[in-house]
């Protein structure tokens, strides 16, 4: 039974990710029709996603494990909001519209740094309390305290700050607002790193099943963030990039959530697990 609604789901997922190129060549290149289109279809995929997410939380006995399935729950919903968004604003945006549409959509947009970047915190204590030494990698506990201020400046500086300030001033500034969109990259990148460290040291094969699922969904969606920042930062939108910038957002923030759907189906056998199994690690090294 399981099997059949898997392969229905990945059924649907190639049927809704070709609509947008059909549409897109029945309404003669209209980008509008196939944007609004692929955002209803992504948006389906990652509530699918954080549908699972949720639902595995509720089965699901160690804290830890459980706090883990409400971020993947949390993730999926999170994108599921922000590609409905991109569905209702699709036609104006990012090169039209009120200043407050891109206003809304920029900040909400940019606040995907922090969930990412909440979501590799959140995850590290559970991968560590899973290695029989209980090793901090990259001394987490501390680079964390250093870390977050930088997403969190990506996150608000970027538009909330540069916006507020550029009404007040009545002055654009660029450079500044590249700067701060770049700021969080390498503070994810850190935590990506310390995570997949954590991850070869642990010895729950399920659980590094469940994270190397998550993680590939967490690569492909920073990249499509790393895709449009540079794309802007270049110059080539709109002129000779937007569709493929575009085509290769979708196909990627497709795979991204197919990948975050496997992520929460791999706690289904966590969820199936005797609660003797899964009792907390740290337990385990105090007896």
């Amino acid at each position: 039974m399981r099997s059949t609604s898997d392969a229905a789901f990945y059924l649907l997922v190639v049927a809704g990710f070709l609509l947008p190129f059909l549409l897109l060549l029945a309404f003669k290149y209209s980008l509008a029709v196939s944007s609004i289109t692929g955002a209803l279809v992504l948006c389906a995929i990652f509530s699918y996603a954080a549908f699972w997410g949720f639902s595995m939380r509720n089965g699901l006995a160690a804290p830890l494990y459980r706090r883990h399935a409400l971020w993947v729950g949390a993730a999926g919903a999170y994108f599921a909001v922000q590609w409905l968004l991109l569905a209702l604003f699709a036609p104006f945006y990012p090169y039209g519209g009120t200043p407050q549409t891109r206003f809304l959509i920029d900040s909400y947009n940019d606040f995907a740094y922090t969930m990412i970047f909440a979501w590799i915190d959140a995850t590290m204590p559970l991968v560590r309390q899973s290695d029989p030494l209980l090793r901090d990698p990259l001394r987490w506990k501390r680079l964390r305290l250093i870390l977050w201020p930088l997403v969190l400046l990506g996150a608000v500086g970027t538009d909330i700050g540069l916006e507020s300030v550029a009404v007040i001033t009545q002055s654009q500034y660029p450079i500044l607002r590249d700067l701060f969109a770049t700021v969080p990259y390498p503070a994810i990148l850190l935590g990506a790193l310390g995570l997949s460290l954590s991850v070869k040291r642990s010895k729950d094969a399920t659980l590094r099943s469940h994270l190397r699922w998550f993680g590939l969904a967490g690569t492909l969606i920073v990249l499509t963030f790393l895709l449009g920042h540079f794309a802007h930062a270049l110059g080539f939108i709109p002129a000779s990039a937007a569709l493929f910038v575009q085509t290769a957002d979708y196909v990627m923030l497709t795979a991204a959530g197919v990948f975050l759907f496997k992520s929460a189906k791999d706690l289904v056998l966590l969820s199936q697990a005797s609660s003797e199994a899964i009792v907390e690690p740290r337990e385990l090294g105090m007896s």
